[in-house]
């Protein structure tokens, strides 16, 4: 089934739940970030294009401060389709990653 999770632009992105057992067996402390991986896609301070797929993957930024890792960047990155998205991962970083911004 899974978590529909509102984005900044109206678009909804799924959070299926094979993916939250992804993000939490890769990146555990995430389990302490559900609201900021919310947060992220609907106040991003930065997106970028994957390097990988930068036609259809996105990653969104945002900076917390105190996460169970220090003070870091959440980035959720989420795959789209003209009539669907759904979040691929999501983890901390000290840097924003990807490529080009949008």
């Amino acid at each position: 089934m899974g978590t529909i999770l509102p984005e900044f632009s109206g678009r909804r992105i799924r959070l299926p739940d094979e993916r939250r057992r992804h993000i939490l067996r890769e990146h555990p402390y995430m389990d302490d970030l559900w609201d900021e991986l919310a947060e992220t896609l609907l106040e991003p301070e930065e997106i970028r294009r994957s390097n990988s797929d930068p036609e259809a993957v996105r990653l969104y930024h945002k900076w917390y401060y105190g996460t169970p890792l220090g003070d870091k960047w959440v980035c959720v990155v989420v795959k789209t389709f003209p009539d669907d998205a759904f979040v691929m991962t999501a983890y901390v970083t000290p840097d924003i990653e990807g490529g080009d911004p949008l």
